[in-house]
């Protein structure tokens, strides 16, 4: 029998913060290529081991489970290091960094590994989303996965756009 998942299950990567050898929890993350250069992308609170209503954890390292060269539906733990020399490695939103989520780490431990990534440069995509259109939502809740290390799948409806920065300032 086969079972055709799509690009999405494969592109999604679970991720486990590390400190002195510690899990300190799970993430999702996924790949992106640029000028041969691969980078890990996730989200910026949990390279600096921020939780809601507790003090940071502070990791020191990301295990990310990556596809295995040439096996599809393998996975190899791979460690990347979140800070050299005493300073961060990955990058954050230059302007609004507490506004945007995200955070980029450059990889260093890639070799012989499939990277099955997204391509946020392509120009053909659009993206246009309305009030009450269904959208998917793949990742690892509290660890979990779907078998190996794939994501699991969530659908939901689109309920609410934030109006925080199309209202203007008061004026003084």
């Amino acid at each position: 029998m086969t079972i055709n998942l799509p690009r999405s299950s494969f592109a999604s990567l679970l991720v486990e913060m590390h400190k002195s050898g510690t899990v300190l929890g799970t993430a999702t993350a996924f790949i992106v290529e640029r000028d041969a250069k691969r980078y890990l992308v996730t989200n910026r609170h949990v390279v600096r081991g921020e939780q809601q209503n507790a003090l940071p954890l502070l990791p020191t390292e990301l295990i990310v489970m990556q596809h295995v060269a040439g096996q599809l539906g393998q996975w190899t733990p791979r460690t990347e290091t979140l800070h050299a020399e005493g300073e961060p490695r990955w990058y954050e939103h230059p302007r609004r960094p507490l506004e945007v989520d995200v955070a980029v780490l450059p990889l260093l431990n890639d070799a012989g590994i499939d990277v099955i990534g997204y391509d946020p440069w392509t120009t053909i995509r659009s993206l246009s989303a309305q009030l009450s259109e269904p959208l998917n939502i793949i990742g690892f809740p509290f660890g979990v996965t779907s078998g190996g290390a794939l994501g699991i799948w969530v659908r939901g409806f689109i309920s609410v756009w934030s109006t925080r920065r199309s209202q203007p300032k008061p004026q003084r």
